[in-house]
């Protein structure tokens, strides 16, 4: 063989090589949020199912998807990955001052109660945090954490009830604090939107955007206690949010257990079923 031919082969071989070399270092690169989310689960090996395409239809509704959340780099990773996340939405609106359905009460202190009893019902293991509006406006109230029921419990009991029902911003701020937690799970776990609310929103604070945006990117499980309110409010979305009404303390009580008894049936067992 002539050598210059030789030669010439030798280079396109190796410029070859060069090239496809950097198209797997891309793709690599391109799959690191995979890989993360691919690793060993508290000693369990957990498949990426990364490659699964979204259909269309809501996210708790395609149980392969795996695309939630993004994961940045250098993404600092809890201890325990399979973490059940209660975030609680509490209106302190005006009309929350009112008697009906309190049972001789105001809603505000029924809703009180009824919390604390909740709270007292989640798991040492899981996390809980609390958003609030009310006369002091809007603003997270106790940070999405474990070992923080006394806390909670005392936060729910400083509500002083004045103001409106900005619900846009409530789920949001509260969609927000669970996407940061679900970071750190590499969102593995549970993720639950808790909402008791005894009104519609402000004009401009529909929920309505906010609510089909985590239905369609998230698993999160959005809960809806309508307290002394009609089905029709906005927040009953069937097969997006879990809506209860209740007209009474005791099917308040019980519209929060219902929240833990559904969280309770799911496990990682029944996750790709």
């Amino acid at each position: 063989m002539d050598k210059r031919l030789f030669i010439i082969l030798v280079l396109s071989f190796w410029l070859t090589a060069c090239e496809e070399s950097g198209t797997n270092s891309t793709q690599n690169s391109s799959a690191a949020n995979s890989a993360a989310k691919s690793s060993l689960v508290n000693g369990e090996d957990i498949q990426s199912v990364s490659s699964i395409r979204d259909d269309g239809r809501p996210y708790n509704m395609q149980p392969l998807l795996n695309t939630w959340p993004t994961l940045p780099e250098n993404n600092p990773v809890a201890e325990d990955l399979l973490q059940t996340n209660y975030y609680v939405v509490l209106d302190g609106s005006g009309s929350m001052a009112g008697g009906d359905c309190g049972g001789g009460k105001l809603k505000i202190y029924a809703a009180m109660e009824a919390l604390e009893v909740f709270a007292g019902q989640i798991p040492a293991s899981a996390n809980l945090g609390l958003l609030v509006f009310d006369k002091n406006g809007l603003s997270e109230r106790v940070t999405l954490s474990s070992n923080n029921k006394d806390q909670f419990v005392q936060a729910v009991k400083s509500v002083t009830v004045e103001g409106g029902t900005p619900l846009l911003s409530a789920i949001r701020t509260g969609y927000q604090a669970l996407s940061q937690q679900a970071k750190a799970q590499l969102g593995y776990g549970e993720y639950h939107l808790v909402i008791v609310t005894d009104g519609e929103a402000n004009i401009g604070e529909e929920p309505e955007s906010i609510v089909g945006k985590i239905g369609r990117e998230s698993p999160v499980m959005i809960h809806t206690i309508g307290f002394c309110i009609n089905e029709a409010h906005s927040l009953n979305q069937p097969g997006i949010i879990d809506y209860k009404a209740a007209n009474d303390p005791q099917s308040l009580q019980r519209s929060l257990e219902q929240v833990l008894a559904e969280s309770e049936d799911f496990t990682l067992d029944t996750f790709g079923e």
